[in-house]
């Protein structure tokens, strides 16, 4: 069994839909957040929709997404999709002391206390991170590719790499969504991830 160091890097990647941003938690003595960008190049099998709905018109949007919730959607293909992506995180390094009351729900400062780095990241598409084509672009294996690059530039310590230092350990926590991309990554890049915590995520 592999033993984790506490110098591990979490990376938390959550469910949210809304385009709000991670932002630096409040309260606490910590301190020791800021928030970076990542700029990651990454290409993907993305699928090609055979009824695409006009961007412009809310019908035919909200059709889309009701056939692809009961019938599933059609597609023709896939095509590879290739860019240039600022990923937006909020990056803590862990603590030094302890912290008050005021950080008993915050898991930014729980890890920290325990002397594991954070990593919370915007999904490509959502808060700061860039905002491609939310239909072409915006996909499950975009997300899942994206996630790659940015763990394998934090791993080799890489230009790309927008931290401090390099980590060789990686723990992906994920929540809903956020678990189908880390199974997706656990599958196709086995050794990106040492630990993983998948949470609102089953079969179904």
């Amino acid at each position: 069994m592999h033993s984790l160091k506490p110098s591990s890097l979490l990376l938390l990647l959550g469910a949210s839909l809304s385009a709000a941003s991670v932002v630096p938690p409040r309260g606490g003595k910590n301190g020791g957040c800021s928030a970076i960008d990542f700029l990651l190049s990454a290409t993907a099998d993305n699928n090609v929709y055979t009824n695409a709905p006009d961007p412009n018109n809310v019908d035919e949007i909200l059709q889309f997404l009701t056939d692809a919730f009961t019938t599933g959607t059609a597609i023709s293909g896939t095509t590879p999709v290739t860019g240039h992506y600022t990923i937006h995180a909020v990056y803590c390094k862990p603590a030094k002391k302890g912290y008050g009351f005021g950080d008993q729900y915050n898991w930014h400062a729980y890890f920290n206390a325990q002397g594991y780095a954070t990593l919370a990241i915007d999904r490509l598409g959502h808060g700061l991170s860039s905002r491609p084509d939310p239909l072409t672009v915006v996909q499950g294996a975009m997300h899942v590719e994206v996630i790659h690059q940015l763990i394998t530039s934090v791993k080799t310590n890489s230009a790309s790499n927008a931290l401090d230092k390099g980590y060789s350990d990686i723990v992906y926590v994920g929540h809903s969504f956020g678990s189908q991309i880390g199974s997706q990554v656990l599958h196709l890049h086995p050794s990106d991830i040492t630990a993983a915590i998948l949470t609102g995520y089953s079969t179904f």
